[in-house]
Formats: C-alpha cells, sequence, structure tokens
C-alpha cells in the first residue's frame, strides 16, 4: 500500500475522513498528502486491484464521500 496508507490516521483517529488538504507527517519526518491521495484513489478506484480496494475498505475508506 501507499507510503502515506491511511492505516496510521486510523489507528489515531478512529477513522478514515480526511480533509482533502489534510497532511501527514511520518514517523521519519517526511509529510505526505494523504487527503490528496485519498481523493485521487477514490477517483481512480476502478484501477485498483480488488485487493487494494478490499485493504482499503477494510480500514473504512468510504468510496462515496458526502460533499
Amino acid at each position: 500500500m501507499y507510503r502515506g496508507s491511511p492505516r496510521p490516521y486510523k489507528e489515531r483517529e478512529g477513522k478514515v475522513v480526511v480533509a482533502r488538504s489534510w497532511n501527514e507527517e511520518l514517523p521519519d519526518g517526511t509529510s505526505v498528502r494523504l487527503g490528496v491521495w485519498l481523493s485521487t484513489t477514490r477517483t481512480r478506484r476502478a484501477g485498483l486491484t480488488q485487493e487494494q480496494r478490499e485493504q482499503l475498505a477494510a480500514l473504512g475508506v468510504d468510496w462515496v464521500v458526502a460533499r
């Protein structure tokens, strides 16, 4: 999965509802644009493998987000 996986965010926040502008800081100090990544991933979900979609769904990623 993506280096800036939503897993740590979910563990800390209890959900994977991330604002598009959200930047997540990794333990090594690197900042990743988690919100942009999730938004793009939702938009391009047809290009994901079934396994990738299942992994994200298991984390609680909603494929349709209310605006």
